[in-house]
């Protein structure tokens, strides 16, 4: 009988989850402006109850960009893909944006409403 040692990682029992750790400069605030974007670019998608009682395909359509690692992907790449002074600006924007005077300042009339605050937050 083979021993354990001479079989196929995967078959050995699969690979071990690594923590992968990105390399991108953004905090935390600026990670939930990020993640806000990705959510409205790559929205979940809305699910017929009548068609469909699968539970894989009802995953699937309610993940949404929002949810991790895309955020951090997407910031991963945007850190190893552009220069350093379009990392720098869009760090800034982001970072703008996740206060409600920033967001004012940039979206201007599109973060306005009549309910208090008055000035909605980007996320």
């Amino acid at each position: 009988m083979e021993g354990r040692e001479s079989r196929h990682p995967l078959l050995r029992g699969g690979r071990k989850r690594e923590e992968k750790s990105y390399k991108h400069v953004l905090s935390t605030t600026q990670m939930h402006v990020m993640a806000a974007i990705c959510d409205a670019l790559i929205p979940s998608l809305p699910l017929n109850k009548d068609t469909s009682q699968d539970q894989a395909l009802s995953d699937f359509y309610n993940t949404s960009a929002s949810q991790q690692p895309f955020p951090d992907e997407a910031a991963e790449l945007l850190y190893k893909g552009t220069m350093p002074e379009v990392v720098s600006l869009v760090s800034w924007v982001l970072w703008m944006l996740s206060f409600r005077l920033g967001t004012l300042l940039i979206c201007v009339r599109l973060c306005l409403d009549w309910k208090r605050p008055f000035v909605d937050k980007f996320l």
